[in-house]
């Protein structure tokens, strides 16, 4: 028994996407690849997405024997469309928030190098400057040198 109803599928973008059947216009028949002409109670409609993965709605085992038209096969194009500009939009809103979220994070670690370079250049510079502050303390005010060194 096949399955019925209306289910959406994702496939893999190596997957190319399956096409045997093309809709005539003027009735609800379709051409098949090898030229026979049917109606049909069943349909596969591709929504056109830019990127993979793709989706392909498949639409079988309608209620009471109904068979697709030509028009309800042309309106579900029509959504299968409009689903796929949506789906492209949030894909684009999506690249765009993980940009700069990646963009934030490298602002963020490239502050932190910076800090941590400034640090490790300003520690053995005080240092030095301490130490010679001290020495020409010892020789020009030894007095003042010992009161600064032993005051709290």
């Amino acid at each position: 028994m096949g399955r019925e109803g209306v289910h959406l599928t994702a496939r893999d973008e190596r997957e190319p996407r399956p096409r045997d059947e093309v809709e005539d216009a003027n009735a609800p028949l379709v051409t098949r690849a090898d030229g026979t002409r049917e109606a049909i109670d069943h349909a596969l409609v591709h929504v056109p997405t830019n990127d993979a993965p793709y989706y392909v709605i498949d639409i079988r085992g309608l209620n009471d024997g109904r068979r697709l038209m030509s028009d309800d096969v042309a309106l579900l194009e029509s959504v299968a469309s409009l689903v796929a500009r949506r789906i492209d939009a949030v894909r684009v809103t999506q690249e765009r928030f993980d940009r700069g979220l990646r963009e934030r994070e490298i602002m963020q670690l490239a502050a932190e190098a910076e800090l941590r370079s400034l640090r490790a250049q300003l520690n053995p510079h005080f240092l030095f400057n301490a130490l010679t502050t001290i020495g020409y303390l010892l020789k020009a005010a030894p007095e003042k040198a010992l009161g600064t060194l032993y005051t709290r």
